[in-house]
C-alpha cells in the first residue's frame, strides 16, 4: 500500500462564478518530489493555498500526513514549510538574524537556525547583510526559511521564477538533495516542463483548474514516445481541454 503524504479528494474553490481548482485529487507520495505543472492560471497556487489552510475549499477535502484543515490545523503547519511566491525577508538583517527571527515564532531550538543554512549551503553566507546576496541566494533562504526545523513535507511555489540559469541550476540541484538528505517531501509547482522534467518523479497536470494527469513522470514519458517531445503531449493534453475536449471527469490516467 502506499504511503501518501497528501492525498485529496475531489477538491474545488469556486470565486463567485469563477472556478479555479475544479475536483482536484491529488496522491502525494511520502519522500517524493511531486510536481504541479500548468499554465499560468491553471490553479498551481490555489491548491497549495488550500493545502496549506490559507484559503477554505469550496467542496472537496484532503488531508496532510493523515491530518485535516480545520481541525488538526496547528498540527499540520508544524509537518509543513513552505513559500508561496516570493521569499519574505529583512534585507538590512543578515541570513542568520532572518532566520532566528522565523526560529523565536516557531519556538524552535537555536541549533535550528544553522542547520537550516546549512542545508541551502548558506553557511559561509549567514553573516551577510540579505541585500547583499544574489536572486540566488535570497530564493535559497527561502527555502531554508521554509526548511527551519526540518518539516517532513516542503511546499514550494514556483521557486525558480525570475531566476537567471546559473539561479535555476542553482535551486534545482538544492530541490533535488532534499529528499536524500533529511528525509523529506517536496511539492513543487511550475509552468515550465522542462524544469519538471528535470526534477521530479511524479506530477499532476493542470489546466483552468482542471486535472489532466496525475501520474509518474516515466509514464507520462512512455505515453510520449509516440510523439515528437514530451512537450508536444503536454501541449496536446492542454489543447485538447481548452477545446472543450477534457474536463475533471475525464482524467487521463496514464498511472503505470
Amino acid at each position: 500500500m502506499t504511503d501518501y503524504i497528501i492525498e485529496s479528494h475531489r477538491l474545488s474553490k469556486v470565486y463567485k462564478d469563477f472556478v479555479a481548482v475544479d475536483q482536484l485529487s491529488l496522491h502525494v507520495s511520502r519522500g517524493s518530489i511531486y510536481g504541479l505543472l500548468g499554465p499560468n492560471g491553471a490553479g498551481k497556487s490555489t491548491t497549495m493555498k488550500m493545502l496549506l489552510g490559507l484559503t477554505a475549499p469550496s467542496s472537496g477535502d484532503c488531508q496532510i500526513d493523515g491530518l485535516s484543515f480545520p481541525k488538526d490545523r496547528q498540527a499540520i503547519l508544524h509537518k509543513v514549510g513552505a513559500l508561496i511566491e516570493a521569499p519574505s525577508y529583512y534585507a538590512n538583517l543578515s541570513g542568520r538574524e532572518n532566520l532566528d527571527l522565523i526560529r523565536r515564532i516557531l519556538d524552535l531550538a537555536p541549533e535550528t537556525v544553522d542547520q537550516a543554512l546549512n542545508l541551502v549551503d548558506l553557511g559561509p553566507y549567514a553573516d551577510r547583510l540579505v541585500r547583499h546576496y544574489s536572486l540566488g541566494m535570497k530564493q535559497r533562504l527561502g527555502i531554508a526559511s521554509a526548511l527551519i526545523g526540518q518539516p517532513p513535507l516542503l511546499i514550494l511555489d514556483e521557486p525558480t521564477n525570475g531566476l537567471d540559469p546559473a539561479g535555476i541550476h542553482e535551486i534545482r540541484q538544492l530541490i533535488l538533495s532534499l529528499p536524500e538528505r533529511y528525509g523529506c517531501t517536496v511539492l513543487i509547482s511550475s509552468h515550465l516542463l522542462s524544469e519538471m522534467e528535470q526534477m521530479v518523479d511524479d506530477l499532476c497536470i493542470l489546466n483552468r483548474g482542471r486535472q489532466l494527469y496525475e501520474g509518474s513522470l516515466r509514464a507520462l514519458k512512455d505515453r510520449a514516445a509516440g510523439q515528437e517531445s514530451l512537450e508536444d503531449l503536454f501541449l496536446e493534453m492542454v489543447m485538447a481541454d481548452n477545446r472543450g475536449q477534457g474536463g475533471s471527469s475525464h482524467v487521463q490516467s496514464l498511472v503505470d
